[in-house]
């Protein structure tokens, strides 16, 4: 099942990147369900925040949460043809 999309002001998705690198696995959890709810309108930002990091984790994590909203897309994409008639 994919998540519904969320329209998210770019300051709020900016705040939320910042704290991907959280060390609490339930705080990064709630984080990244945030930015999956985001969907494709977060990946810019990902991408400028993954490019001028130096940060193993946030970098790893940031790849991870542009992958599942991709993935998620796709779902949708799949879902919507399959509907249509293909």
């Amino acid at each position: 099942m994919y998540l519904e999309t969320k329209t998210m002001d770019y300051r709020e998705i900016d705040a939320l990147i910042r704290l991907l690198d959280d060390t609490d696995e339930s705080v990064y959890g709630e984080i990244r369900h945030r930015l999956l709810q985001c969907g494709k309108s977060a990946i810019p930002f990902l991408e400028r925040a993954w490019s001028s990091s130096l940060d193993v984790l946030l970098q790893e994590r940031i790849e991870e949460v542009i992958h599942d909203i991709q993935f998620d897309e796709l779902k949708r994409e799949v879902a919507v043809w399959v509907e249509t008639g293909g």
